[in-house]
């Protein structure tokens, strides 16, 4: 995936802040800071399937031209009219919402503000045109310049967002690289726009978390530390704070399992 969608652009969940989502994490060494604006709504859950479809199909160029049928399959939205109507929203949502970065691991070479796409319109055969913007563009062409087999289509929309952000996190130098991750749990909420009570956002993530371990993304993954619902409100790192680690199975070097997640941590996802 393209190194934008460490900032998972797309929130997983509709946020009860319509316009603008302001975002501050730390996930272990790595610190991201950006601000989302939109004069509408912002994009939200299945809108990141549309952006994955766009950025799929885009041309050297930066256009895409679909029919709608063929975008809504490309997007696996299904057909019908409500899907006609959800895949029109969503491409406004994207058309309208810009981001402002103010803080990124430089080896990314993020834009320090950027858009998604142009809005789409019609051409007279009654195919779909719609433009990619030129940051969005530049980041796509490059990924392409030097494929990896990353993108995975079989992971459900529901875990979209976070599996932009852990495959990009394992190709940032001393991440990934041992095929494990380890990240603070308020942080990942915070930076999937997971709002709301620190419970129902800690359920929220550990679902999506079992989705990437059910279509064999993740080998298995735990909650360490204590505190509970108390660490996660905590609006500062406790001693022993919550964090949440993963043994990512398409990130494993080397024979045999995937690392070891011990310790006395109390799972949170099957797994061995």
């Amino acid at each position: 995936m393209a190194p934008l969608f460490l900032l998972a652009l797309v929130s997983a969940a509709r946020s009860s802040t319509d316009t603008t989502r302001s975002v501050d994490v730390l996930l272990g060494t790595v610190a991201l800071a950006y601000t989302a604006r939109s004069a509408t709504a912002l994009p939200y859950g299945a809108d990141l399937r549309v952006l994955l479809a766009l950025i799929q199909q885009v041309t050297e160029t930066g256009e895409v031209r679909l029919t709608v049928p063929a975008l809504l399959q490309a997007a696996g939205l299904g057909y019908g009219g409500r899907q006609h109507e959800a895949l029109f929203a969503a491409l406004d949502r994207l058309a309208a919402v810009t981001y402002t970065v103010q803080q990124a691991p430089a080896a990314l070479g993020l834009p320090g503000a950027f858009r998604l796409v142009m809005p789409a319109f019609r051409l007279p055969g009654g195919e779909l045109q719609i433009e990619v913007s030129p940051e969005m563009l530049a980041q796509v062409l490059r990924v392409r310049a030097n494929p990896a087999p990353t993108f995975r289509p079989e992971i459900p929309s529901s875990a979209l967002a976070l599996y932009g952000v852990l495959d990009t996190l394992q190709q940032l130098p001393g991440q990934g690289q041992t095929g494990a991750l380890s990240l603070p749990l308020l942080g990942l909420c915070e930076l999937l726009g997971l709002s709301g009570r620190p419970d129902n956002a800690r359920r929220a993530l550990l679902a999506m978390v079992e989705d990437l371990r059910s279509a064999g993304y993740i080998s298995r993954a735990e909650i360490r530390g204590q505190g509970g619902a108390r660490g996660l409100r905590s609006p500062t790192p406790a001693p022993t704070p919550n964090r949440w680690r993963c043994c990512a199975a398409s990130g494993c070097r080397g024979p045999g399992p995937p690392p070891s997640c011990g310790g006395t941590a109390r799972r949170a996802c099957g797994g061995a």
